[in-house]
């Protein structure tokens, strides 16, 4: 199955092992044969070291407007100022542009477009060291939004870094599966059955074709035997041509037209 089991020393105290660590051959994440630290009860801990590359951190660009400090008269009132006339022959066109430009002026003026670079995996930290020193409610909501903003900034990103690795290697199948290989994380090392001795490992591959090819062969009918091989045919022929009859053109019309040849 490709596992391998890591842990060879006594992990119980009357000497098994019963705790166990297994990988997979091809993932080469444990960097140390695992070993007991100390018996905590009658099972021992178990201690190792991974391979595990440190993920970047999650940062973000947002933008957005304080809509919340607009001054609510004063937005009215420039508004209401435009200047746009209602009477005037602009077509609809027009004046839907004119609505959304006037909009967009003010919006500038009150409430500008801010942006912001944000590492969320750091925020959702501090939220929840936050919420684990005050214990409140509301520093609780405000880590579970925290969390949710980083689960949804990780989903995407996760996204759309699989979307363009495939769509850049979409162009060749031999790519495409290469890349869906290291997303996979499959590696191109052979992998043979445990062994001890090549030589050995080799002849016992070559004997079990050999043993394999014999025994098709012992299965297959023999040729050179009239009851089993192409002579016991003959016994399965009911009918055989004992004379021929020649046709004329007449009659060999139909048959031509009437095939599906």
């Amino acid at each position: 199955m490709g596992l391998e089991q890591h842990v060879h020393t006594a992990t119980h105290e009357h000497g098994h092992i019963l705790d166990l660590v297994i990988t997979h051959q091809s993932d080469y994440l444990i960097s140390r044969t695992p070993f007991g630290d100390e018996f905590i009860s009658d099972h021992a801990s178990l201690l190792t070291y991974i391979q595990v590359s440190r993920s970047t951190p999650l940062v973000k660009k947002v933008t957005y407007r304080k809509l919340k400090s607009v001054n609510i008269v004063d937005f009215q009132r420039d508004i209401l100022d435009c200047g746009i006339d209602l009477d005037s022959d602009m077509s609809l066109d027009g004046f839907v542009s004119l609505y959304n430009s006037t909009l967009h002026d003010c919006l500038e003026k009150y409430a500008p477009v801010t942006s912001r670079t944000i590492c969320a995996k750091r925020e959702n930290m501090k939220a929840e060291r936050k919420w684990g020193m005050t214990k409140l409610q509301s520093d609780l909501l405000q880590f579970k939004r925290k969390r949710a903003f980083c689960t949804y900034l990780l989903k995407d990103a996760r996204s759309e870094y699989h979307s363009t690795f495939i769509h850049d290697n979409s162009s060749d199948q031999r790519k495409l599966f290469k890349a869906s290989k290291y997303l996979l994380n499959i590696k191109d090392a052979i992998q043979f059955p445990p062994h001890s001795d090549a030589f050995e490992l080799a002849n016992d591959n070559g004997n079990f074709f050999r043993q394999n090819i014999v025994d098709i062969r012992s299965k297959l009918p023999d040729l050179n035997n009239p009851e089993t091989g192409c002579m016991a045919q003959k016994a399965y022929l009911t009918s055989c041509f004992s004379e021929f009859v020649t046709l004329e053109e007449s009659e060999v019309c139909p048959l031509t037209s009437s095939s599906n040849l």
